[in-house]
């Protein structure tokens, strides 16, 4: 497997996967946030946010937004243009530093299955930490692999499915990605 390197591939290209105009991710967004079970939330936490798409979206959604990526110059392009006020952007790697002490959503769209299995459980373990009771996580990936993944999407949510102490409410299954909702109970 093949590890990418993140701050790289956004140097090369600010848009590598096409977030801001590809159908895949305009579609993925539309639905990711159409499966949010609550209408309203306080505090989302978005780790690996990228260049902040998916953000502005949850930014409508919720009150305060927690985004961040490990790559500056993803989260340089997110402060970029227009900005939702209830947003902080932060530069923090995945697994590394504490979650948010506080928040009712967390959103992990494509970097589980980027994760070698020791900090996949550290980021799921930071989701269940930062999420208050009856806080909902929602989780994102397309289903294939690729020579710079651990796992497939397909194989990560069968491992996230696995997970004890979750509330599962939620599946989408389609030709191109795979979405679950769970409620912390």
């Amino acid at each position: 497997m093949r590890e990418t390197d993140f701050e790289k591939r956004y140097q090369e290209d600010i848009d590598p996967w096409g977030y801001r105009d590809s159908w895949y991710e305009q579609r993925k967004y539309a639905i990711t946030l159409a499966c949010l079970p609550r209408e309203r939330y306080r505090t989302a936490w978005e780790p690996a946010c990228s260049i902040g798409v998916l953000t502005r979206g949850l930014a409508a959604r919720a009150d305060r937004v927690i985004a961040s990526d490990a790559s500056p110059t993803a989260i340089a392009a997110a402060r970029s243009g227009d900005v939702p006020p209830n947003v902080e952007w932060n530069v923090h790697p995945l697994p590394a530093g504490p979650p948010p002490s506080s928040a009712d959503l967390v959103v992990l769209s494509e970097i589980l299955y980027y994760l070698a299995l020791p900090d996949r459980e550290r980021t799921l373990s930071q989701a269940w930490t930062a999420l208050d009771p009856g806080g909902d996580l929602i989780v994102v990936h397309w289903r294939h692999a690729s020579d710079d993944t651990h796992l497939s999407g397909e194989d990560t949510h069968v491992w996230l499915r696995s997970r004890p102490g979750w509330r599962h409410l939620i599946s989408h299954r389609d030709e191109e990605f795979i979405l679950d909702v769970f409620r912390k109970p």
